[in-house]
């Protein structure tokens, strides 16, 4: 996965937001990056190093920013920067199984940012709670979808037999929403850490819909979204709560 990340003026630097892609490491420093977006600017744009710039491209956008300082010693990390560490460290492993689905329902189109940069860092502002090193992940404050399109009413789950069955109330009278929007139903086991979801197969106007679940075992989170049928649009998710298997 690539992480692309901000970090804050000062001494002590803190992960401000974290962003994943493909794969990268992430290294912390106290120099201050400043980065500029430029349209085609005097010279054009450019990818590469020249002189103390280096010129990238993102999502079709192109970018300048300066090299940082080098610096002789490293020096050990702050307690923040510990703390930051370990927040993302837990948010990027949580979400990057599902970082496909991400890009169906996590999808913000006046950023630049994928969806699972976004999921990522809603999880670190939003779901990650304690005091490090004692952090955990509030499941029901996770968001699996983000999006202004009509979300589930009365959304609920339970188990039987190895399959979870969720119903809802259909709403296709609310707003934009048509009876053909597709259910997007997930299911996460954090004692197998491994993630469940469906993204067809059950409309928004059938009011139920089910998921195999018959891996997981122990405790079992779920949540519902809705996309619709162009896949353009997505809904706020809704937590359905929690079923032991």
């Amino acid at each position: 996965m690539e992480y692309t990340f901000a970090l804050t003026n000062g001494d002590d630097q803190v992960l401000q937001r974290a962003l994943v892609g493909k794969q990268y490491f992430v290294t912390y420093v106290k120099t201050t990056f400043k980065m500029a977006d430029f349209n085609k600017g005097f010279l054009g744009s450019f990818i590469g190093k020249m002189g103390t710039g280096v010129g990238s491209s993102w999502r079709g956008k192109h970018y300048l920013k300066s090299l940082p300082a080098k610096t002789k010693h490293k020096r050990k990390p702050s307690p923040k920067q510990e703390a930051a560490r370990a927040r993302f460290t837990m948010a990027t492993s949580f979400v990057q199984p599902i970082a496909q689905l991400l890009e169906l329902t996590f999808t913000d189109n006046s950023s630049v940012a994928t969806g699972a940069n976004n999921a990522v860092a809603q999880v670190i502002t939003e779901a990650i709670t304690g005091v490090y090193p004692a952090l955990s992940i509030d499941y029901s404050l996770v968001k699996i979808s983000r999006g202004s399109f009509p979300p589930a009413d009365n959304a609920v789950a339970t188990t039987t037999g190895g399959k979870l069955y969720f119903t809802w109330t259909p709403n296709a009278d609310t707003g934009n929403a048509r009876p053909t929007d597709k259910a997007v139903l997930v299911a996460y086991s954090p004692e197998k850490q491994r993630w469940v979801y469906v993204t067809s197969g059950f409309d928004r106007s059938a009011g139920a819909g089910n998921l195999d679940i018959s891996v997981f075992s122990g405790d079992v989170h779920t949540w519902i979204a809705f996309v619709n049928e162009e896949e353009t649009r997505a809904s706020n998710s809704v937590y359905c709560g929690k079923v032991i298997l």
